[in-house]
């Protein structure tokens, strides 16, 4: 490889490139001097060297490691796609047993990262033991364009009209509170009794969500005692007995002290999304991480429809 007009090319020492995917893929210096089995200022010099080839700083050096520049994502790109041509051919003349491998960033709604992906994870950690799987969590989308993660699964609008993915299927939210709010009652809630009860809401940008802006249609004089960001935290407040909250029923029905309320009245479902960026899907571990993530996800959520977001 080499710099030809300010592109990266095949064509001389690939060594070098080799170097700055293991920085890129581990998040620092030391990961992957251990990964390389070389030593760290040997790492840094080849870095220093690819940056001065290409005539562009690659790399930020930060307090937790490194972290690649628009530059540097733009050379990992580059360099992966030939990576993974690379890897097509050799497949192509019967080395087709290699093991994917190097580093996974999956992004996830928190709730689906608590709920759902810990067995997914374990399974798949046993299945393709040389993945290095990073899982983010939060309701923040992060920019699978820029690389912020490799593939994301989210709930609603999939944003970013330039990824690819299908939907998998949709979530249903429901009405949660603990048994003992409803007992307190003495019968059943009627849609009469939502604006006296206390509620458990959203907050930071959860506040803007569907639930939370349906739940504000419902009972808009309501007291809101609690709000959070993470909908694990909501539905630990709604079991505490602090008020009603929206959540998707996939939490609510993992929890054995909280009990569904008002069925049907809060009408909010959204649709569960499978995503990756078109180049990055060619790359051998994020296509296992796609086949196996969405085969786990159809088995819970079920639809399986395909549907590409952008063509």
């Amino acid at each position: 490889m080499g710099q030809v007009g300010g592109r990266v090319e095949a064509g001389g020492n690939w060594d070098i490139f080799r170097v700055f995917l293991a920085v890129a893929r581990e998040g620092s210096i030391s990961g992957a001097a251990r990964v390389l089995d070389a030593s760290q200022p040997t790492v840094s010099r080849r870095i220093r060297e690819l940056e001065s080839r290409l005539g562009s700083r690659l790399v930020e050096r930060t307090v937790g490691g490194v972290r690649l520049t628009p530059a540097g994502r733009n050379v990992m790109a580059r360099v992966e796609r030939i990576e993974v041509e690379t890897r097509a051919m050799t497949d192509g003349i019967g080395a087709d047993d290699a093991a994917p491998r190097g580093r996974l960033v999956i992004a996830a709604p928190e709730g689906i990262g608590r709920a759902v992906l810990p067995p997914v994870m374990t399974a798949f950690a046993k299945r393709f033991p040389e993945i290095e799987v990073e899982l983010l969590l939060g309701a923040r989308k992060v920019n699978l364009l820029n690389r912020d993660a490799d593939i994301a699964i989210r709930i609603g609008d999939p944003g970013q009209s330039t990824l690819v993915g299908r939907r998998i299927g949709d979530v249903p939210f429901g009405l949660y509170a603990a048994r003992g709010l409803v007992a307190d009652l003495g019968r059943a809630p009627r849609l009469a009794d939502l604006d006296g009860l206390p509620l458990v809401d959203g907050g930071g940008p959860m506040a803007r969500s569907a639930q939370s802006r349906a739940l504000a249609r419902l009972a808009p004089a309501a007291p809101r005692v609690f709000r959070s960001d993470a909908v694990s935290i909501q539905a630990d407040a709604a079991e505490w007995g602090l008020g009603v909250a929206a959540l998707p029923r996939y939490v609510g029905e993992a929890r054995a002290d909280l009990v569904e309320i008002l069925p049907g009245a809060l009408d909010v479902s959204l649709g569960l999304w499978l995503l990756s960026d078109a180049e990055t899907r060619r790359i051998e571990r994020v296509r296992v991480g796609l086949r196996f993530l969405g085969a786990a996800l159809d088995a819970r959520f079920g639809a399986g429809r395909e549907a590409a977001v952008a063509a």
